[in-house]
Parts: C-alpha cells; sequence; structure tokens
C-alpha cells in the first residue's frame, strides 16, 4: 500500500513537469505589437502650399520682391536711398553739363494758370512755360485733368514791354522761380506775341492725366537744343490743383 502512494506521487510529480514544460514553449498567448503602415506620401508634399508661396513671392517683379536676407524695413529704406540717390544725381546734373533749368511745387487755383521758367537761352530769347489745369471727368467717371502746355520764346523787347521783368532771369538754373496768373492774362500776353513769330516762338500742347500721375512735353529744334517738361499735376481736397514740374533745356 505504501509503494502504490509513493508511485502515485512520483507519477502526479512527473505529471506536473511535463505540464509545465510545455507551458513554457507554447507561443500562442504571446503579446505582438501591432505593425506600422508604411508611408507612401512624400512629407514635402505636406507643405506645398508654402512652396507655392514661396516660388509666387520670388517671381514677383523686381521693385516688389521680398528680400529674405533683411527685414522688410530695410529694404525699404534702401528703395528710398536709392530714389534719394537718383533724384540727387537729376538735380545736379546742371552743374555738370550745359542745361537751363527751373523745378517750381506750387499751388494754384481753378481759373489760374502756372508761369515758370524765364531763363534766357543762348539765342537771347528769354523762355517762359504757361501751365494751365482743368478739372474734367471721363466717360468712365473718372476725375481727370487736362493741362494746357504753352512754351513761349520772347526777347527782351517784349519783355520790358509787357512787364515781365520779375519772371526774367539771368540765373541759369531756379528753384520756386514762378507766378500765378489769371488765365485771361496769360491768353493776352501770347495774342501780344508777333503772328510772325507765333509759329516758331509758341508752342501748345494738351495733355489728358489722371490726378498726380506724371506726363511730359518734349520738343527739339534744328540747332541741337532739346525742351523737356516733366510734370505732375493733382487735386487737393478744397480743389487747387497741386503742381510739381520740371524745365530742362539742353544744348547750346
Amino acid at each position: 500500500m505504501i509503494r502504490l502512494l509513493m508511485f502515485a506521487a512520483v507519477l502526479i510529480v512527473a505529471l506536473f513537469g511535463v505540464g509545465m514544460a510545455w507551458l513554457g514553449n507554447d507561443t500562442s498567448s504571446e503579446v505582438t505589437e501591432p505593425s506600422i503602415p508604411e508611408v507612401t506620401t512624400p512629407i514635402r508634399n505636406s507643405f506645398a502650399g508654402e512652396e507655392e508661396e514661396f516660388l509666387r513671392v520670388r517671381t514677383l517683379a523686381p521693385e516688389d520682391e521680398v528680400d529674405f536676407d533683411e527685414p522688410s524695413e530695410v529694404a525699404q529704406l534702401r528703395r528710398e536711398l536709392d530714389r534719394a540717390n537718383q533724384e540727387l544725381a537729376r538735380l545736379s546734373r546742371p552743374l555738370n553739363e550745359h542745361i537751363l533749368s527751373s523745378q517750381v511745387n506750387a499751388e494754384i487755383f481753378e481759373g489760374e494758370s502756372l508761369v515758370t521758367g524765364g531763363y534766357q537761352r543762348p539765342d537771347g530769347l528769354y523762355e517762359l512755360t504757361f501751365l494751365t489745369p482743368r478739372s474734367l471727368m471721363l466717360e468712365n467717371d473718372s476725375q481727370a485733368i487736362e493741362v494746357e502746355s504753352q512754351i513761349v520764346s520772347i526777347n527782351p523787347g517784349f519783355v520790358q514791354a509787357h512787364g515781365l521783368q520779375t519772371l526774367a532771369t539771368n540765373a541759369r538754373n531756379t528753384l520756386q522761380h514762378a507766378e500765378a496768373w489769371q488765365s485771361e492774362d496769360v491768353a493776352a500776353t501770347i495774342a501780344s506775341v508777333p503772328s510772325s513769330m507765333r509759329s516758331e516762338n509758341v508752342f501748345v500742347q494738351r495733355s489728358v492725366v489722371l490726378p498726380s500721375k506724371p506726363f511730359s512735353v518734349e520738343m527739339g529744334d534744328p540747332f541741337g537744343q532739346f525742351y523737356k517738361l516733366d510734370a505732375t499735376v493733382d487735386i487737393s481736397s478744397t480743389g487747387s490743383y497741386l503742381i510739381q514740374s520740371r524745365i530742362e533745356r539742353t544744348g547750346e
């Protein structure tokens, strides 16, 4: 009986060992990590919008192009400095070349004309420029300005006879040398130029421009002299005309 009990005990221990071994080798209950799906879309596509914007900025016109190497305030200052240097070079031209010039910033009112120039040309004639603006509306209801530019060349006798001594000057280059005349006085003065001289001594051009937009008047002669007027005319909040003009005459 004792042997039978000992045999049963040995059998139970053996079976327990086999069961533990079997459990140690069983992999059916192992915890596996979930598989990570493969990324097939390139990462750069997620920035496509930024890429397109970058390309758009870099293909802007040179004057509008964004400088990514310096702050926008510095870039703006550089552009303003470039413009100032260009203006300085233009204003200093009469000091280096044979140029007669007249530059004016002025305000006149409806019915008035700006009279400027007055320098004496190499041929002895004095040259005056009359600018007469008139407000008008275009067909699309846009505000516009018609500017009548009259360039008149007169001899010293005409200057004395018609009281133009305040405008006639021996200075080759002038700043703010101008007067505001009533338009009817301009018409009377030009009408008094002898008809025989009018074709050669009076030049008239009418320009229709938008407020503050630049326009030019140019003319030359067989003797190599060249006249150019660059101007802008704007309308103030009170209805007056703000004129910026520069006249240059080159050639000897």
